[in-house]
């Protein structure tokens, strides 16, 4: 007994819906991923320190970072770019046909672990380091104050001897 054959046969181009997207869009999904995971990076150590502080980030000035603030403020560019090159090691940003839930949660939370011992590292260093080089200086701190276009106005020492009076803005220092 033979087979038959079949007699019509469709193309199957004909029937096919095309798979593929324009060009860009793959470039641009990439781009908002990783401009995404930087403001998420940025917010969230931001709110970790409004959080631990109860202290704002910002200066009553708008986005100029505030006194407490000021030495995380390096510290923040340095998170970010650890929190994108970890997501980049594990390779969270190579867009695939298929999609696991399962195995991303698992590269996430690697990228997180990774992300969060080299970051601790980073702030050991970084905030160690300045506090050591206040701490290290016989000199006593001065604050420079400056006008609205950056030049100093004046010098004055936070730590005035006991027969004149502090410095007062906008009174000139004495001595």
């Amino acid at each position: 007994m033979r087979a038959e054959k079949p007699r019509h046969l469709i193309d199957a181009s004909a029937v096919r819906v095309p798979g593929r997207a324009p060009r860009w869009i793959v470039p641009t999904v990439k781009v908002l991923l990783v401009l995404g995971d930087a403001v998420a990076a940025a917010v969230s150590f931001i709110g970790a320190f409004r959080i631990r502080q109860s202290v704002s980030a910002f200066g009553n000035n708008g986005w100029l970072w505030s006194d407490q603030f000021a030495p995380y403020g390096a510290l923040l560019i340095i998170v970010v770019i650890i929190r994108l090159l970890t997501m980049r090691y594990v390779q969270l940003y190579r867009i695939r046909g298929e999609f696991s839930f399962v195995d991303d949660a698992l590269r996430v939370l690697k990228a997180t672990a990774i992300g969060s011992l080299l970051i601790v590292a980073a702030a050991f260093l970084t905030l160690r380091n300045a506090s050591a080089r206040a701490a290290a200086s016989p000199l006593p701190r001065r604050t420079a104050v400056r006008d609205r276009s950056g030049a100093p106005v004046r010098e004055c020492c936070r730590q005035s001897p006991p027969d004149r009076p502090p410095c007062a803005w906008p009174a000139p220092c004495r001595g």
